[in-house]
């Protein structure tokens, strides 16, 4: 993640092994974005992916 520099301090753990698990991974260019607002569709990803990992 080329901006995990702006990842608050509270989130950086959840936030790397969320990457890591790959239920989150960031634009085409690589950033996270952290500082902005999940989309809906974002989210139904996320969940999606999270099934996944349950199943």
């Amino acid at each position: 993640i080329k901006d995990f520099d702006k990842v608050a301090n509270w989130a950086k753990d959840a936030v790397k092994k969320v990457v890591d698990k790959g239920i989150m991974i960031g634009d085409d260019q690589g950033f996270f974005n952290p500082l902005q607002p999940c989309t809906r569709q974002e989210l139904a990803v996320i969940v999606s992916r999270l099934l996944e990992l349950i199943e």
